[in-house]
């Protein structure tokens, strides 16, 4: 049978003074806290430092860049790092 394509939720990182992203964002791993990026097609796993949460949303403090594609829910997704993704 045909497998089911999972839908993926992205979100950008637009915010103007701090970056935050969902909460939902944000794995956790061995050497601390941690979001997936899509980089050349691919998900990248990139260590983050957090700041303040409020109503949903992390402050990321260090690791993104403005601009950064994150991977929005990826413990629902059952993604791995170095997975190929299609453009959204």
């Amino acid at each position: 049978g045909r497998g089911r394509k999972a839908e993926r939720q992205f979100t950008a990182v637009v915010s103007k003074d701090t970056i935050a992203v969902p909460s939902t964002c944000v794995v956790t791993f061995d050497r601390g806290s941690a979001v997936y990026v899509v980089k050349n097609g691919k998900l990248v796993l990139c260590p983050v430092e957090l700041g303040a949460r409020a109503s949903g949303q992390i402050e990321v403090m260090s690791g993104l860049t403005r601009g950064d594609i994150v991977v929005q829910d990826p413990y629902q997704d059952g993604i791995k790092e170095g997975a190929r993704v299609k453009a959204q």
